[in-house]
């Protein structure tokens, strides 16, 4: 670890020890449990999650901006009236709306995901992965559990 990335790490668990449990039960609520569960079954180290915390913290008003103006534009299109005249034209330029801000979404949590990355160790990285892979199992086993009682 280098020092600057070291400082960092250090000037972030000073002040989430100085904010108390606030830095870390920030807005969020159920992705801050997920991702101490997710640090817990890689036995990320404090000084990781300090780092990791502060990466989420730099993230979050683009995230929270993003969200805001994906439930703008899905309200917009929810009370347009479908029987005014510029019904279709609105639903397309909500819908142009709506993809642009799910690639938003999805290049956002793919930078969240690579600066977790780049902090973790390669076997943390190795653990994450395999338990993603089950879980991902697990969720086919569960639609195809769901499939199999409701179809036909």
């Amino acid at each position: 670890m280098n020092r600057r990335t070291l400082l960092t790490a250090v000037a972030a668990l000073v002040t989430a020890l100085a904010l108390g449990n606030t830095a870390i039960a920030a807005p969020g609520g159920g992705h801050d449990k997920r991702m101490e569960r997710m640090l817990d079954a890689v036995d990320a180290t404090a000084t990781q999650r300090a780092e990791i915390d502060a990466a989420m913290n730099d993230l979050r008003p683009r995230k929270q901006a993003l969200r805001q103006q994906l439930r703008d534009a899905h309200r917009a299109l929810h009370e347009a009236d479908p029987t005014s005249p510029g019904y279709a034209a609105l639903a397309d330029e909500q819908a142009q709306v709506i993809g642009q801000l799910t690639a938003d979404k999805i290049r956002l949590k793919s930078e969240s995901r690579s600066r977790i990355a780049a902090i973790l160790t390669p076997e943390q990285r190795a653990t994450l992965a395999e338990l993603r892979t089950k879980k991902m199992e697990k969720h086919k086993a569960r639609a195809r559990h769901f499939s199999q009682r409701h179809d036909g």
